[in-house]
């Protein structure tokens, strides 16, 4: 989950279906810029993991038209990307206060990782 969250396109993704609540591909691609490769890609993902849901509408053409939602799992999702986004603020106020008006002489912290 954690790999799927962290793909370039994934919260934009995300966050358009929240504001919009259903949109088909075409729109989504439009709305967020994204290549109708990478967008398929990343929907399939996303549908499979159970975050966002999917409807086909047919019409009398050749393809039909599939609508996307957010699910209620990925809207928890998304809380998870506004956490990271509080951590990184609060760690920017931190080395801000640490060291004001010196950026550049900020240590390099690394998170200890199991070997």
């Amino acid at each position: 989950m954690i790999k799927l969250l962290a793909r370039k396109n994934v919260r934009k993704i995300l966050d358009i279906l929240e504001r919009e609540k259903e949109l088909y591909f075409r729109e989504i691609s439009k709305n967020t810029g994204i290549n109708t490769g990478n967008l398929s890609e990343d929907l399939n993902k996303l549908y499979y993991k159970g975050l966002v849901s999917k409807r086909s509408e047919d019409i009398e053409k050749n393809l039909p038209k599939v609508y996307y939602s957010i699910t209620d799992l990925g809207k928890d999702a998304l809380s998870i990307y506004q956490d990271v986004d509080l951590l990184e603020n609060k760690c920017l106020e931190c080395t801000y206060n640490e060291f004001p008006g010196n950026f550049d002489k900020v240590p390099n912290r690394t998170i200890n990782s199991r070997k």
